[in-house]
């Protein structure tokens, strides 16, 4: 196949396989602009209450069970929650779709106000790393330039590393935390051990002493299934291939609900068109896969243990050569080629 960086170098959109174009397009119909404002951010309010709720009640039984099995249990759920919490309200929040105004200025202005107040509570930086490093991202996935997955998602013993020093180092999560990189806001660093300071102190006292701890571990959950997410979407050398749209997947497997809720395992679709919001993903996922050659399906849908597995380690293969012609308009030909191209 040569030298992928060459070839990565040489693309451009005009070679981009009419398939492709196609499933673009297919997402209009499910763009952030033809939601209804209201019910739009009504469904997006309830679900965070949910998450909150889950969050308080997770809180409240802690006085209930014993330590060695409280802490283990809300170390998971927490870690879940926040997380749910972080690609619900975070992540709509930096396409500027977790809430929707009337015009495009009070939508950014609120988005960017929720992101800032949300991201600061879990110890991440908003401004470079969301509201300006994802649309990096999305516009050249794993370059150079990409601060949020830079040239590759971890997988293999780089993976298994971090997911151990996340588990047996107490405070690696903040080591861990890719915010780092910006260096320290006193603001926003100050603010959220403030406000953390006071909320889980409070609750030591007059409610179990188990749930500062409870709520360290969740941030160590969160940063394990962070690792997890990007390494199902980007990794296994995903950065090689010639066309962006072409470096993410989407994955399916047991949990995954809980793991990557709000619909984030539709990573290739949203890829594809990233305004559409998270409730519409699953039918936008339909029109692509029924857009795409079958003979592709294999390689960017992971439907199964081993598939997801392979990508964990690394070693998951890539559309092979005799495949290529697919994902190009000037490669190739045969019954295939010729169907994409009609």
């Amino acid at each position: 196949m040569g030298d992928p960086n060459s070839a990565v170098a040489a693309w451009t959109p005009r070679v981009r396989a009419p398939w492709l174009r196609e499933a673009m397009r297919a997402g209009e119909p499910f763009h952030a602009r033809h939601q209804v404002p209201w019910r739009h951010n009504l469904v997006n309010l309830l679900c965070t209450a949910g998450v909150l709720a889950g969050l308080a009640g997770l809180a409240w039984v802690a006085p209930l069970l014993p330590w060695f099995v409280y802490l283990p249990l809300a170390s998971v759920l927490g870690g879940c929650l926040f997380f749910a919490l972080f690609i619900q309200v975070v992540h709509e929040a930096s396409h500027e779709m977790y809430l929707l105004a009337g015009d495009a200025s009070t939508t950014r202005t609120w988005n960017r106000r929720v992101g800032r107040l949300v991201t600061m509570l879990l110890f991440t930086n908003w401004e470079q790393h969301w509201q300006e490093g994802h649309v990096v991202h999305h516009l050249r996935p794993m370059e150079a330039d990409d601060p949020q997955v830079g040239q590759g998602a971890a997988h293999g013993r780089p993976l298994y590393g971090l997911w151990l020093k996340l588990l047996t180092i107490p405070l690696y999560v903040f080591r861990a935390n890719p915010s780092g990189g910006y260096g320290i806001d006193p603001v926003r660093f100050g603010g959220a051990l403030l406000t953390w300071g006071l909320v889980l102190g409070a609750l030591a006292i007059t409610w179990s002493w188990t749930l500062p701890l409870a709520f360290l571990g969740a941030f160590h959950t969160t940063m394990a299934l962070s690792l997890l997410r990007e390494n199902q979407e980007h990794a296994a050398h995903l950065e090689r291939e010639e066309d962006p749209a072409c470096r993410s997947r989407t994955y399916f497997y047991p949990l995954w609900r809980l793991f990557i809720p709000f619909n984030m395992n539709y990573h290739l679709e949203h890829h594809l068109n990233f305004k559409v919001p998270w409730y519409r993903l699953p039918a936008y996922h339909r029109e692509v896969r029924r857009l795409m050659p079958e003979a592709l399906h294999p390689y960017f849908f992971t439907t199964s243990l081993g598939p997801f597995l392979q990508q964990v380690a690394g070693s998951r293969s890539r559309v092979p050569d005799e495949l290529r012609h697919l994902l190009r308009t000037d490669l190739g030909s045969g019954p295939i080629a010729s169907r994409t191209a009609s």
